[in-house]
């Protein structure tokens, strides 16, 4: 029998519109969403709060920004899936391996495409074919138009 879970998403981002708005989507789209507005807020629950995937925002107050929550989660949580989303450019030499950036403004549509090829590829390259968005870069690799 699979497994039904709905996958748990800490979502960090200071604009509190954008992330009251994205976290009312994918709490729709079917997702557990825990959201707070730093890098710092959702560190600290990782210790105690289940999550698959971390979706961030880069430039947060705070003394952990996106690119080094991502890589404290990491070093915490091996298998945590990593999405950036930011109007930062992307920088693939501080993006944690296998993780994806999607740049901002995005549609929410390409946020749902990141985060269901970042999950599956994480359990089973071969469990579904999942093609994202030409607008969302993977590291290592940027996907051209």
């Amino acid at each position: 029998m699979p497994d039904t879970t709905p996958l748990r998403i800490l979502y960090a981002e200071d604009s509190q519109f954008l992330r009251e708005y994205v976290s009312k989507r994918l709490r729709a789209s079917g997702y557990v969403v825990v959201d707070v507005r730093s890098g710092d807020e959702a560190f600290a629950l990782l210790g105690g709060t289940a999550v698959d995937i971390l979706l961030t925002d880069i430039n947060m107050p705070g003394t952990l920004d996106g690119w080094a929550l991502a890589q404290r989660s990491r070093e915490l949580r091996p298998v945590i899936a990593v999405i950036y989303a930011s109007s930062e450019r992307p920088d693939l030499n501080r993006q944690v391996p296998d993780s994806v950036f999607v740049p901002k403004p995005y549609q929410f549509h390409d946020l749902l495409a990141a985060i269901r090829s970042n999950w599956i590829e994480r359990l089973d390259d071969t469990a579904l074919n999942v093609v994202p968005n030409s607008s969302v870069l993977r590291q290592p690799t940027l996907l051209q138009h």
